[in-house]
């Protein structure tokens, strides 16, 4: 018999019958009229007709996209995370994978502006944390010092935002 990959697993299936029945690995042409080899032909045809095998990629990549969505459902219903909710929209890995490659420093501030707990005056305010007494913007003095009116609508930031174009005004 040959030395190829085909031997290889035949004397892998004959080693786990062993101590059953004798197994003996011959090598036949095909269509060559032997009885065995015809009946082996047909159970093979047989055993190939019906549903394909699942694919280990297509179910994980099935089981993604249902835990995406039902993470996506849970995150539309949800009646608390105001502030949060206004920039992310959904779940997004692109967006992920961004956020996981930052410097952990780098991470806390972009955990801090996505989800309001910054050091932003509308965050240290009463009756949120209570360190300071005035929400109001320090820059433009116009509004309270959020997150969205600090990516957003602050008018000392126009220029800025101007230039970062997309990238600001994109939500998650």
């Amino acid at each position: 018999m040959q030395n190829s990959r085909f031997s290889t697993n035949c004397l892998a299936i004959g080693s786990m019958t062993t101590g059953l029945r004798p197994v003996i690995l011959t090598s036949v042409p095909s269509y060559s009229g032997i009885p065995g080899n015809e009946q082996s032909d047909h159970l093979a045809k047989t055993a190939s007709i019906g549903p394909e095998p699942a694919l280990p990629n297509v179910v994980k990549t099935a089981i993604r996209q249902w835990a995406y969505a039902q993470a996506n459902n849970r995150w539309q219903n949800i009646k608390t995370c105001r502030q949060a909710k206004l920039i992310i929209q959904g779940h997004s890995s692109g967006r992920t994978r961004q956020l996981l490659r930052l410097p952990r420093q780098k991470l806390r501030l972009a955990t801090g502006i996505l989800t309001g707990h910054s050091q932003l005056n509308r965050h240290l305010s009463r009756p949120i944390v209570g360190i300071i007494n005035d929400a109001t913007c320090n820059y433009c003095e116009e509004g309270l010092e959020t997150t969205v009116h600090f990516l957003c609508e602050c008018s000392h930031f126009v220029t800025i935002r101007q230039k970062m174009g997309k990238i600001l005004l994109t939500p998650f």
